[in-house]
């Protein structure tokens, strides 16, 4: 026992029996099973939402198609396929088309899709169930991408044979029942709905045109156009408004002439028959009273030949400067049986060549001032 050194480690113990090498495995094994177990219930159940179709396909073959919502299971060697079951707006981007008359425009449409449910069937009767939409969606295209992709390029053919077909005025008129964008897309949307529904179980519930324009490239070109098509209009109406303003201007003159005419027939009318009352009144007082009527006349125009400003070289034997000088002569009583007597007024009236009790004459209404014999007064001036 000389030769033989025991050496002590006093920090160190023999392993316990929770460290032994078969827990380790043990625990690796309880740990692969639990993945397994889990892995195997993840692809055997699977969640149904109340929003899509969920289809069961075993090595590519449609199986059967699970539409209530909750939980259901299949096999693991088994796969899913979702569609989700509601409306889908599919909107691509604008298309250059060429109208009938070669105006290029840009157009920009939607399309209002989904996988039907039951009951919706195309014209000629060919589906009829849910499962059998989704079974034909699932074969036809197999995701919305690559059906949506379909539905753009089958609508952008039918949308350019139509515009092509149409021209710009149908597509943008003033007039209420001018425009005819509603019908040609009614008729697009039959045709996709149809031909959607037999060849990839889609249901297309609407297709419209969201916009059109210009392209961006030929934009200045056409208000360019649009400027010169408004001149011309406005120099049109300019033009047209000039021609009414002239007809308008013509009419008034000659309905304003017509209207002088009138005024100046009627005031030379009345004019004339005042006129000849007044020589009629003339007439009679010059035949009541001649030597008066001559005188009063004289008077008259004295009056309108004499003012302030006048000048007059009169003779000697001049009428007018006996009359200025001398005054009137006194007239002769001439009575009237029908109108007071110009010489001897009616009791309260006054004569002209007596005066009445109280009353200056016209005859001796300049006797203070010397008066030479002047001519009868039947004599003109």
């Amino acid at each position: 026992m000389a030769g033989v050194h025991f050496l002590a480690f006093p920090h160190q113990h023999e392993p316990s029996s929770d460290r032994r090498p078969g827990w380790l495995w043990q625990r690796a094994a309880i740990a692969l099973l639990a993945i397994a177990v889990v892995g195997l219930a993840a692809r055997t159940i699977f969640f149904v939402d109340e929003t899509e179709y969920v289809y069961v396909t075993q090595f590519g073959e449609p199986l059967r198609l699970d539409t209530e919502p909750g939980l259901a299971v299949k096999w693991p060697y088994q796969s899913l396929w979702r569609f989700d079951r509601r409306l889908q707006v599919y909107e691509p981007p604008p298309r250059e088309m060429l109208t009938q008359d070669k105006e290029n425009l840009n157009f920009e449409w939607y399309v209002c899709w989904r996988i039907p449910g039951a009951g919706f069937a195309t014209d000629a009767g060919g589906l009829a169930d849910t499962e059998s939409h989704v079974r034909r969606f699932l074969q036809a295209v197999g995701g919305t991408q690559a059906a949506e992709s379909r539905l753009e390029e089958r609508i952008q053919a039918a949308l350019a044979a139509e515009i092509g077909r149409t021209r710009l005025a149908e597509l943008v008129s003033l007039e209420p029942g001018g425009v005819a964008i509603g019908p040609i897309m009614d008729r697009i949307t039959a045709n996709i709905r149809r031909a959607a529904a037999e060849q990839f179980g889609i249901e297309v519930v609407e297709v419209r045109l969201k916009r059109f324009n210009y392209p961006e490239a030929v934009k200045p070109a056409v208000f360019a156009e649009i400027r010169s098509e408004r001149q011309r209009v406005a120099v049109q109406y300019r033009a047209e408004g000039e021609s009414e303003k002239t007809r308008i201007e013509s009419q008034a003159a000659l309905a304003r002439d017509r209207l002088l005419a009138q005024a100046k027939r009627e005031a030379t009318r009345l004019r004339g028959e005042g006129e000849a009352k007044a020589i009629a009144t003339f007439n009679a007082a010059h035949a009541k009273d001649p030597a008066f009527y001559q005188l009063l006349k004289t008077l008259d125009t004295y009056r309108a030949i004499l003012d302030d400003q006048t000048t007059v070289v009169l003779s000697a034997d001049s009428p007018l400067l006996k009359l200025l000088t001398q005054g009137l002569p006194d007239l002769p009583d001439r009575p009237q049986p029908e109108v007071p007597s110009v010489g001897n007024a009616p009791p309260g009236g006054p004569s002209v060549g007596n005066a009445p009790p109280g009353g200056p004459s016209v005859g001796n209404a300049l006797r203070g001032v010397p008066q030479p014999d002047l001519p009868s007064s039947g004599a003109a001036p």
